[in-house]
């Protein structure tokens, strides 16, 4: 079980931290665009958009700190959630 443990919580952080092969794959394309102007980018993750919304306006990064932070938090949370899930199952010898 101990082992489980890790293995889960290695494969959940670093699935929500994908950002490397999205960005290579991708870049987040192909758009959708809507009929008001705004566009979708149907593949592009959380790490992605994050880095995105920080580079794309050099004289506003706030929006991108933000998302970060949450971000952080977000992924704080439910590792936390799911080690104390997991930790419950496992035989102390």
């Amino acid at each position: 079980m101990p082992s489980f443990t890790i293995c889960t919580f290695l494969s959940l952080t670093n699935g929500f931290k994908l950002y490397d092969q999205n960005l290579a794959l991708t870049n987040g394309l192909p758009l959708i665009q809507n009929p008001d102007g705004s566009v979708i980018k149907t593949t592009e993750m959380l790490a992605l958009n994050i880095v995105n919304s920080y580079t794309s306006n050099a004289t506003n990064r706030g929006p991108g700190q933000a998302k970060a932070v949450v971000f952080f938090v977000l992924v704080a949370i439910i590792s936390l959630v799911q080690l104390r899930a997991t930790r419950k199952r496992e035989v102390q010898q």
